[in-house]
């Protein structure tokens, strides 16, 4: 091979591969925006009687926080009066929320309901609200605990 092609060839694969950069680099892009935000719409005199939860929150992520933000914890029973929660979270950024979330169950002395531990995978799109909603495991159940993890 001579030189001069060696130096063309080269050049050539440097093209490609900075073509191939830059196209790996906009669908990168162009995938992080593509999801729309969601607009809604909601009754503002809303004839269901809520049964709403005041809560205490420990943020120790802010992303988390952003991408499934609790903004109402509702209460109620089953028709046989096991507690029943639902919560609805808002993803306020501009991209897909992708979280785990955990329900513990606590008795009327506060102590957990041992059960097995199952973290479940929730995917919010940007600007939208999604409700949890979970059933106490038994009728001892007084109250619960709902953790969130962001998962990457």
């Amino acid at each position: 091979m001579t030189s001069h092609f060696k130096k063309n060839l080269c050049a050539t694969w440097k093209s490609v591969a900075l073509c191939v950069a830059g196209a790996a680099i906009a669908l990168a892009i162009t995938a992080c925006y593509s999801t729309p935000s969601v607009n809604t719409v909601e009754n503002a005199n809303a004839g269901a009687k809520k049964k709403l939860v005041s809560d205490k929150r420990i943020y120790t992520d802010s992303g988390t926080a952003n991408i499934a933000d609790p903004i109402e914890i509702r209460t109620g029973t089953t028709p046989a009066g096991t507690l029943k929660i639902q919560v609805e979270l808002m993803n306020s950024t501009s991209y897909v929320g992708r979280v785990f979330y955990l329900f513990e169950w606590f008795d009327e002395d506060g102590m957990k309901i041992e059960m097995p531990e199952v973290w479940n995978p929730l995917v919010i799109p940007p600007g939208k609200v999604e409700s949890l909603t979970d059933v106490a495991p038994n009728d001892r159940a007084k109250d619960f605990r709902l953790s969130l993890i962001r998962r990457e």
